[in-house]
Parts: structure tokens; C-alpha cells; sequence
């Protein structure tokens, strides 16, 4: 099934979930990851946020943080959000410790 872009004089075009499952499950690298959160007893899905990486010409390897979403029972206390923020700052400092082990902490 081809994807249906819709061109409109505000946004470029609108993708479909083919084009969301191919581009975060079929590609190599993924061009976005997902973390996700779920409850304990039934494994629903009640929140995620989506990111992919980037390049800054000035600090090099980044993650860009591009949805947030948590279901509306969960937003209350921000608990929740905040938890899933802390989790990708980890993956963040994670991600760039890896792309900078290898560089000269002095100039030589």
C-alpha cells in the first residue's frame, strides 16, 4: 500500500502509519526511536516519547526530543513525564559520552 501525502499550504504533507512503522521498524538504522511507558498489571501503553538523533555543527552528536505524549489519566502530577525525561537525558548522556570517548580530553 502506497502512503497518501496530503499537500496543503501549511504543512508539506501528512504520513501514514506505513510510513511511521517502515521509517521506526524497517529501516536500518531506525530514522526515530521510542521509549514507552506501560502500566504494570496489563501492559497498556500510556505514554511514549518519540526522538532521533541529530548533528549540531557546534557540540557534534544530539538527540532531538520530537512528541511527548502521556495519556490523560497519567498527566495529574507529572510524575510520569518527569520520569520519561530523566530516562532520555540517560540515553542522551549515554549516546554522547560513546561519540566522545574516543577524542582528546586537552588539545594537543
Amino acid at each position: 500500500m502506497k502512503s497518501q501525502h496530503r499537500v496543503s499550504n501549511i504543512l508539506p504533507y501528512y504520513i501514514s502509519i506505513v510510513d511511521l512503522e517502515h521509517d521506526g521498524f524497517d529501516t536500518s538504522p531506525p530514522l526515530f526511536q521510542l521509549l514507552v511507558a506501560e502500566t504494570n498489571d496489563t501492559k497498556t501503553i500510556i505514554g511514549y516519547i518519540l526522538y532521533h538523533y541529530s548533528y549540531n555543527t557546534w557540540q557534534g552528536k544530539a538527540i532531538h526530543l520530537e512528541d511527548l505524549y502521556i495519556t490523560k489519566k497519567f498527566r495529574k502530577d507529572g510524575k510520569l513525564a518527569d520520569r520519561m525525561l530523566k530516562t532520555l537525558a540517560e540515553v542522551a548522556l549515554l549516546f554522547i559520552s560513546k561519540s566522545y570517548q574516543s577524542f582528546p580530553t586537552k588539545p594537543s
